[in-house]
């Protein structure tokens, strides 16, 4: 399925997500202004002249990243680094749409695992599960 597609069903389902948020690691480049990265996703990076401005450019390059991945049909990589204001992360929300979507992904995952009798342990890590 493609990410309307998703996107279309969730909607009819009628499904409610919870907030997804993704730690974003802000840090002080002398080039660049503000750099935001994702621990979780390594290949998703952000700038701006503002640690705001920064935080803004990433939950753009997040909500484009998971899009890009969902069209794609990749696993989806769910958060797992905690936001820590303490440490410069900083919690990025995924948007509702794609929130709408990872939840149709999971869901279906969920059932396909229960019908095989299996669960996430037995995907290799690299192979879409959807």
């Amino acid at each position: 399925m493609k990410f309307k597609e998703i996107c279309d069903y969730a909607k009819k389902k009628g499904w409610v997500p919870h907030a997804m948020n993704y730690a974003a690691k802000i840090e002080k480049d002398k080039d660049m202004g503000f750099v935001a990265s994702f621990p979780d996703l390594p290949n998703v990076n952000a700038f701006g002249d503002t640690q705001e401005e920064a935080l803004k450019q990433a939950k753009d390059a997040l909500d484009s990243a998971m899009e890009c991945d969902l069209d794609l049909g990749n696993t989806m990589i769910l958060p797992k680094t905690m936001p820590d204001s303490d440490k410069g992360l900083y919690p990025v929300e995924l948007s509702p749409a794609n929130r709408d979507c990872t939840q149709t992904i999971l869901s279906a995952q969920r059932s396909k695992e229960k019908r095989c009798g299996a669960s996430r342990k037995h995907y290799p890590a690299s192979v879409p599960t959807f």
